[in-house]
């Protein structure tokens, strides 16, 4: 029993050095969802227009052969292989076998041989899937992303049969589908900056969105805690801005993320701060003159708290040569097309003790705000200039007064309670939505002990899924959602089981508005995902226990 036990721990310890889960030789992680109640095909998220009669075919797992004249494909349907088959779904079918084929057919325009369309916009999902009486598929669409969802769509039709782990089945067909987004932005933000996140693990974030049917990834890079992105322009600063050597992310790691992400129809976009929450560039000797108010950590026995909150110096020259340099650098890396440039107003009591700053904001009648405007702008000119073309800005929203430009995004994470008011203040921009309940430390204490102030009730499978009230014309401005993982209190072992399945009820919400899930109905789906998730070997909570997930309808009476 001591060497059964020695050898367990020696297995974490090579899954920690991996900085990834592995569900190894888990005959459980085989099992299937099968509802105990069946109404026809169930496709989650819920397709906006889907059509069915009630043939069925079955057959073998390798007679499923696809058929598509653009290599773009290899990957992707190499993925969709393993997720609709299990893992190593290529290994185990090298050699014929008996039955017919199931073929399915791919088509899209791809002149241009683009993964991800600039902007958002529904479209670039929309696909069209129909599978006719003998399992034959086609699926359609104009653009990659709607050949991922098509897929993905197309994964969920195949149940495995009791009897075969190697046969399959596809229910009431002929199926036919026409779907795209009610939102096009359902994103996750990662916070690599309170917790390093190995890049395994990071793929894997990625893999669970993929399945989640989530599509934006916006890495926060930059906060008080640390800053692990290695720049060209300042190759020594990480060996004062990272938690240690071996946590940095260098471009190499980046670009590889990046593509790894393109392939699953996910777009990354860079988070970075400013002017406030950027306290660890004080650590490097080349930028302490551009940080007002930094401070070491002090250790007295009087106080306790998060790291200080060290703040831009908007009136030196040199804080916009560091953001023109780090600009340039990140998109080398990250080739963006948006980038989140913070925006949360710091606070005035640092820039009220600086007297050179008191000085300029008296001599032009300026109020603090003004400055934060004053430091927008020319941020967002110099980063412009050194990326060579236009750049989207996303923003913290603050309901202060700032003026945003119309084309700026801004994301809205303050309590639901005042949308219509501070949408209004904003006809012409667009928002993301990431009220209380989308941030996964809802419930959780904080990082001292105490009760979370971020919601009022702990986190629960339902606590993402409801659209925050609003009026008509508020939805209109509405861009999508996004789950918050801020990791003051997660890490490499619980983090995904934190988002997962929970983060994929916003994408079941946000890709079909119309289609309303409640109660039973909601556990249902999060259940069908959890289970797929598993069966990937991705790391997820339970929605509830193992006798509903076997009899839902007994459960929840659906």
């Amino acid at each position: 029993m001591a060497y059964l036990g020695q050898t367990l721990v020696i297995l974490l310890a090579i899954s920690l050095c991996w900085g990834k889960y592995e569900i190894l030789n888990n005959q459980a992680s085989e099992n299937v969802y099968r509802s105990d109640n069946p109404k026809g095909p169930i496709v989650t998220p819920q397709p906006h227009y889907l059509k069915n009669q009630e043939k069925h075919v079955k057959f073998h797992e390798c007679k499923v052969k696809f058929k598509y004249d653009n290599d773009m494909l290899d990957e992707i349907i190499g993925v969709y292989k393993d997720i609709s088959f299990g893992k190593g779904y290529s290994e185990r079918c090298t050699e014929a076998s008996g039955g017919k084929d199931i073929q399915v057919e791919i088509k899209f325009d791809s002149k241009d041989k683009t993964y991800l369309p600039k902007g958002f916009e529904s479209q670039h999902e929309a696909y069209s899937l129909h599978v006719d009486g003998k399992g034959n598929t086609k699926i359609e669409a104009k653009h990659y992303p709607g050949v991922v969802r098509g897929l993905d769509s197309f994964s969920q039709l195949m149940t495995r049969t009791k009897e075969n782990e190697s046969e399959y089945m596809m229910e009431y067909l002929p199926i036919e589908i026409k779907d795209e987004p009610s939102y096009p932005y359902r994103g996750v933000m990662l916070d690599t900056s309170r917790e390093y996140f190995f890049p395994e693990t990071i793929k894997q974030i990625l893999d669970s969105m993929l399945i989640s049917r989530l599509n934006v990834f916006h890495w926060h890079l930059m906060d008080d805690d640390s800053f692990p992105l290695y720049l060209e322009s300042y190759p020594d600063m990480t060996n004062y801005t990272a938690f240690s050597p071996e946590e940095i992310y260098t471009p190499k790691t980046i670009k590889d993320i990046v593509k790894y992400a393109k392939v699953r129809g996910i777009k990354v976009i860079p988070g970075i701060n400013g002017p406030g929450h950027v306290n660890i560039l004080g650590n490097y000797p080349k930028l302490s003159s551009i940080i007002s108010c930094y401070r070491k950590p002090v250790v007295n026995g009087l106080a306790y708290g998060s790291p200080h909150g060290g703040i831009i110096n908007p009136l030196e020259e040199d804080s916009y040569d560091f953001y023109t340099n780090m600009m340039k650098d990140i998109h080398a890396s990250f080739e963006c097309e948006y980038c989140h440039n913070g925006g949360i107003v710091p606070e005035f009591n640092c820039w009220n003790s600086s007297q050179e700053i008191q000085d300029f904001l008296h001599q032009g009648g300026y109020h603090q705000n003004d400055l934060t405007q004053i430091f927008f702008s020319k941020r967002k000119e110099k980063a412009q200039d050194s990326a060579g073309h236009q750049m989207t800005n996303i923003y913290w929203y603050q309901s202060n007064g700032i003026k945003y430009q119309e084309d700026d995004i801004l994301q809205y994470w303050e309590m639901g309670g005042k949308i219509d008011r501070e949408f209004a203040k904003y006809p012409k921009n667009k928002f993301i939505l990431s009220t209380s309940e989308m941030n996964i430390n809802c419930g959780y204490l904080t990082p001292f002990g105490q009760n979370s102030q971020i919601c009022f009730s702990p986190m629960s499978p339902d606590s993402y899924v409801r659209f925050p009230s609003m009026s008509q014309e508020s939805k209109k401005q509405v861009l999508g959602v996004e789950i918050l993982a801020w990791n003051q209190m997660s890490n490499e072992f619980d983090l995904l089981t934190k988002l997962n399945p929970h983060s994929g009820a916003s994408s079941m919400i946000f890709w079909n508005s119309d289609y309303e899930l409640k109660g039973g109905y909601m556990k249902e789906r999060l259940m069908r995902l959890q289970y797929r998730l598993k069966r990937y070997g991705i790391p997820t909570s339970k929605v509830s226990m193992r006798y509903c997930e076997e009899h839902t309808h007994h459960c929840f009476g659906i």
